[in-house]
């Protein structure tokens, strides 16, 4: 599972079927076909620099890219270890933290940041209506701040 991954719609079911042939390490991209993706419409996926160097050490030919037979467990065992979660109970899927879903907000919340106009965001995320859109851009504090205080120095600066 990867983030690129969430953010282009894939669930964790779905990522064992991306195969090599749809990588692309030159153009840094990922080429999903129809029934991949939730939306059921091919979808580009653009790689960072980061992923692009994992992958090309991992290329395998013709097999799957991303091993996740135990993804969940292995979710959780890595988020409790790190802090980003916690057992909340003795069997293994009792857990309250970080979940693959929040890559989703992080991605549209990334994008928005970075100034990604929202039709561009839309379709990397693979989300067809600015409501679902809107639904995952989580606007922090700090934006409310900022808004607030680009109001107010227009208004200063009008007087």
């Amino acid at each position: 599972m990867f983030p690129e991954a969430r953010a282009a719609s894939i669930s964790e079911r779905r990522d064992r079927k991306v195969v090599w042939p749809w990588v692309n390490l030159a153009e840094q991209e990922i080429s999903l076909p129809p029934g991949i993706v939730k939306n059921r419409k091919p979808l580009i996926v653009p790689l960072s620099d980061e992923l692009t160097a994992m992958l090309k050490k991992k290329f395998r030919g013709h097999c799957t890219v991303f091993e996740t037979k135990n993804f969940r467990r292995e979710w959780i065992k890595a988020c409790v270890k790190c802090g980003l979660g916690e057992k909340t109970g003795k069997a293994w899927y009792q857990y309250k933290g970080l979940v693959p879903h929040d890559f989703r907000r992080s991605a549209v919340r990334n994008l928005v940041n970075a100034g990604v106009d929202t039709a561009t965001a839309m379709k990397i995320t693979g989300q067809r209506t600015l409501h679902i859109f809107m639904r995952y851009n989580i606007i922090s504090t700090g934006q409310l701040h900022e808004a607030m205080e680009k109001v107010t120095s227009k208004k200063k600066a009008a007087k």
